[in-house]
């Protein structure tokens, strides 16, 4: 199901666009159905593109879906000759290239789109990349700031990751060593990643605890996109 964004008295103002809108004042009451061929079996993570493309992946049919904003009509850009049970899902604000995590392999894939500087894609290279990690994740949850750094919600592994875009390293920047106390029985069970584009606050969803926790950014990145070191 999906929200739409209504305008109600504000409709003589040009038509939503991500290029002239960046927040709803006001949300449709009934959601629309978005569906695909064939239908949905197990929909795990959902992104979005700067045209409203919509990506989902499907863990049962081990698959990623593309939904044309346009015509509403649906695409596998990656089946299970690649995957196996895909969960996790993020689109690159920079390039809209896609990460997708796949939690029976302890990988994550890297579909690049075949033009560059763009945060829509038109066509992307049929085989993805292996992208290398220095541990084994879960990844349930991908998400990626505007650096292109890529935050993994390490679900089996209790603790969230960020992979730098530019050297490739991997490191913990939350886990329960820097939570304060949890129960033994309900370690850290991180499932989701937010980030926030203004301030670049991390937010994480722990489905073990019912929590979200919060990770404020203390010093920016130098570009202004991300942040290099977060509230200890």
């Amino acid at each position: 199901m999906l929200a739409l964004c209504s305008v109600g008295a504000m409709a003589a103002l040009p038509p939503i666009s991500p290029a002239n809108s960046i927040m709803c004042m006001n949300y449709d009451t009934t959601p629309t159905p978005i569906t695909t061929t064939p239908p949905l079996a197990k929909p795990q993570d959902i992104a979005i593109d700067g045209i409203g493309d919509i990506f989902v992946v499907d863990s049962a049919r081990a698959e990623l879906i593309r939904v044309d904003a346009e015509d509403q009509s649906s695409t596998v850009l990656v089946g299970p000759d690649v995957l196996q049970i895909p969960v996790g899902l993020t689109i690159s604000p920079v390039h809209a290239d896609l990460f997708i995590g796949d939690s029976n392999t302890s990988t994550i894939w890297w579909l690049q789109c075949k033009t560059r500087n763009s945060n829509y894609c038109e066509q992307y290279y049929p085989t993805p990349l292996n992208i290398s990690l220095q541990t084994s994740v879960h990844p349930q949850g991908l998400q990626m700031d505007g650096d292109e750094h890529l935050y993994i919600a390490d679900f089996n592994g209790h603790r969230v990751l960020k992979r730098d875009s530019s050297t490739g390293t991997t490191s913990v920047i939350l886990s329960a060593a820097n939570m304060g106390d949890l129960a033994p029985a309900n370690p850290f069970g991180p499932h989701d990643i937010a980030i926030d584009s203004s301030t670049h606050e991390l937010l994480v969803t722990d489905i073990t605890n019912d929590d979200i926790w919060s990770l404020k950014c203390a010093v920016a990145s130098q570009s202004g996109n991300s942040c290099d070191q977060y509230v200890q």
